[in-house]
């Protein structure tokens, strides 16, 4: 009942020199995910729908929880870069570009009578979450005695969140 199917490409090429180096690449990944929590399942249910807090050997609270549920997402994940490297003498200039493209969905979601929930239906969300972003990737080294041991590094970047559809489950 359970399933993760996650599919992963990558590529890259590079160019290198004595004083410069380039390299391009993409990644793409997909992910379809189906994890039910649903009694007996061991792994993924909350046995009885309910947990207790105890202080002390003395009930504090109860957690009661809508089961049946399932976590349902598909996503689509692409990244592409450029990056250049140039060395003059003791210092060293790196520059990138990445692109990244997140989209997400989750399918119909239909789910069957809990302990304290009645049966529930959930239409299909789309683009949860959609999202393209460029982002610069640059750093600057100083070798400070010319002989690698020693150095000053600089770095300029803005990375892109890491994303789940399942978040936005009303499941």
């Amino acid at each position: 009942r359970s399933y993760q199917a996650n599919h992963n490409s990558r590529f890259s090429l590079s160019y290198v020199t004595g004083s410069h180096a380039a390299k391009v690449g993409f990644r793409y990944q997909r992910v379809n995910l189906n994890k039910p929590g649903l009694y007996p399942d061991p792994v993924n249910a909350i046995m009885g729908g309910r947990t207790y807090t105890f202080r002390n050997g003395v009930p504090q609270s109860v957690t009661i929880y809508n089961q049946p549920f399932n976590v349902v997402e598909r996503t689509n994940t692409i990244g592409l870069f450029a990056q250049d490297q140039w060395k003059l003498r003791n210092v060293t200039v790196n520059a990138g570009l990445r692109y990244d493209a997140f989209n997400g969905s989750i399918p119909d979601v239909s789910l069957p009578t809990g302990l304290f929930v009645p049966e529930r239906t959930f239409a299909a969300v789309n683009d949860a979450p959609n999202y393209k972003n460029i982002n610069p990737r640059t750093s600057v080294v100083y070798d400070l005695f010319g002989d690698g041991k020693t150095a000053i590094k600089g770095a300029l970047g803005r990375y892109t969140p890491l994303s789940y559809s399942a978040l936005n489950n009303p499941a």
